[in-house]
């Protein structure tokens, strides 16, 4: 007899809004599990047309093994809702960060400027390899994570993305 698959419901608690897109919002979820806490980009009304598009975002993400790029967990399509669960960045996004920056009159660190362009730098060299393109690189899609010794850049939202190897996995 086939195991039940649980739902996102059963695995997952809500929580606040991060943000929102064009393709949808983005929400902090807790598993019921573990206490962990994801991002979950949702999707709501999604059509046939643009299902093909949420299957590559998802296919980009899941292709993907590196420390500057946003972990992608799982995805659940229910009617015509999806829901991506993916790594949490408790810093925000890189554009928060230049705004907040500039509020403050304070530029960033030169350390951290540098530590940030290589990790940029790597992260896209990756996708390179992989033959990913992003098609949509820009400060509010580069998040921020935090150890507890460094903040690390890593790219996400791939809504957009194509993976040029189609027939290859």
């Amino acid at each position: 007899m086939p195991c039940k698959v649980k739902t996102f419901d059963e695995l997952y608690t809500m929580g606040e809004e991060l943000g929102s897109g064009t393709f949808g919002d983005v929400f902090k979820v807790t598993c019921r599990d573990t206490g962990k806490h994801y991002a979950m980009k949702k999707e709501e009304r999604i059509s046939e047309v643009s299902k093909p598009r949420r299957r590559e975002e998802v296919k980009a993400l899941s292709k993907c093994e590196h420390k500057n790029i946003v972990k992608y967990y799982d995805n659940f399509l229910d009617g015509n809702v999806i829901r991506i669960i993916m790594e949490y960045c408790p810093g925000g996004d890189l554009a928060k960060q230049i705004d907040k920056q500039r509020k403050l009159r304070k530029y960033i660190v030169h350390e951290v400027m540098l530590d940030w362009i290589f990790d940029l730098a790597s992260g896209l060299d990756y996708l390179r390899q992989k033959k990913i393109l992003h098609r949509d690189l820009k400060p509010a899609n580069i998040f921020i994570s935090h150890t507890k010794r460094t903040k690390r850049l890593k790219i996400g939202d791939f809504g957009l993305a194509r993976c040029m190897n189609r027939y290859k996995t």
